[in-house]
């Protein structure tokens, strides 16, 4: 379970207190460009209420509990309108589009009291952002400013010139959302932080690095998306295979394709048992050729670099296995049914994709390539495998 939030740097903490609200939902529409003001001042036309008469909403029905797992605002879309004051039956599958994957809600009453945290002045903030309360998270309420959000957050402008009832009751309740993820957009919008840089650290959990990676499509924040995929080049912390499906799954191949072909120290025992455990059809393994992933579910990983061209041994156990020819000068699959007698010797060559082997008295193990390394990534699992290596591996 992910931590609640918690104060930062420069922001107070208020008393913990319980905090809900019923939810809404309108239908959106990507806004215009827009250029991002980091420090904005607060008009008082921006304080409490709308410069001109927000349309009058419906009077909802009493919410229940299924209604306050559901979030009160839907995601920008292409294909949709400026967000009214109506709620639409389709925002709640809208909403789920953008949620991070989890597996299933907390009940209401099983939730901690939600968090309280401050944002900039306090004589001026007129608007609470509630984040969290879904699967397990605890809800974080953030005091902010709704001058900061529709000068940084386009989603925020299209709210407040549609003139959601959310800008009457200055509540938004995204319990998808994750409280770190937006805690993190929030120092970059409030001084004295200038890059997004200086709200990832080292300790920052590479999940909620995930949630941002949503919150940025979410919310369509371009100006951060430019500034988060700088930090995600770089900063060796946050590569997990996670952020790689994330990645991946937004089209990022360049990214991905860096971090599987240069260096592979931060693939370590944890991040590919977590990453195994949880493989199915993820889009990472598509689009960066690591297909044979998923036939090790259940394989126990050894996380390790196999150099290439080190002499192996490949040694049949209780099924088919296909392995490259020793031949220099044929690339020819060579089949080895079960039972058989024999001990090949194999060097691994760049072009090769993976290969069950033995290597002296060590048990049997699978070797993945990624980039021009070889990653021992199975021992003792991958027997009951077999049958299917011989269509993923030819």
């Amino acid at each position: 379970m992910m931590s609640g939030c918690s104060g930062g740097e420069g922001h107070q903490a208020l008393p913990i207190g319980s905090s809900s609200s019923s939810s809404s939902s309108s239908e959106p529409v990507p806004p215009p460009r827009f250029s991002p003001l980091h420090s904005p001042a607060l008009p008082h036309s921006l304080s409490r209420e709308p410069s001109a008469p927000a349309p009058r909403a419906k009077e909802p029905k009493q919410p229940n509990e299924a209604d306050h797992a559901q979030p009160a605002l839907s995601p920008p879309s292409a294909n949709h309108p400026l967000p009214s004051s109506e709620p639409s039956p389709c925002a709640s599958a809208a909403s789920a589009a953008f949620a991070t994957p989890s597996d299933g809600s907390t009940p209401q009453s099983a939730r901690l009291p939600a968090e309280e945290m401050e944002f900039g002045d306090t004589d001026s903030r007129d608007l609470i952002l509630m984040a969290g309360g879904d699967n397990g998270v605890r809800e974080c309420h953030f005091h902010v400013h709704l001058a900061v959000l529709t000068s940084n957050v386009p989603w925020f402008r299209d709210a407040f010139n549609a003139g959601m009832r959310e800008m009457a009751t200055s509540k938004f309740h995204f319990p998808e959302d994750h409280p770190e993820s937006w805690k993190i957009l929030l120092r970059r919008f409030y001084p004295p932080h200038l890059k997004l840089a200086e709200s990832i650290t080292e300790e920052t959990d590479p999940e909620h690095i995930r949630g941002l990676l949503v919150l940025v499509d979410k919310y369509d924040i371009q100006w951060i998306r430019s500034e988060l995929l700088d930090i995600l080049r770089t900063e060796w912390s946050v590569r997990t295979f996670g952020v790689a499906d994330d990645l991946a799954r937004r089209q990022h191949l360049d990214i991905v394709r860096e971090w599987f072909q240069g260096d592979l120290r931060w693939i370590t025992a944890a991040t590919l048992q977590d990453f195994l455990n949880k493989s199915t059809e993820l889009e990472v393994v598509r689009l960066a050729g690591l297909a044979s992933f998923r036939l090790l579910s259940s394989a126990m990983p050894a996380a390790r670099i196999a150099d290439v061209g080190a002499i192996y041994q490949s040694i049949n156990t209780t099924d088919r296995l296909v392995f490259p020819s020793v031949f220099a000068d044929s690339t020819e699959a060579v089949k080895q049914k079960a039972g058989c007698s024999g001990w090949v010797r194999w060097y691994p060559r760049k072009g090769d994709v993976g290969i069950i082997v033995h290597q002296f008295d060590e048990p049997p193990a699978y070797l993945m390539k990624v980039g021009d390394n070889y990653v021992v990534i199975g021992k003792n699992g991958v027997t009951m495998e077999g049958r299917n290596l011989n269509t993923i591996l030819q």
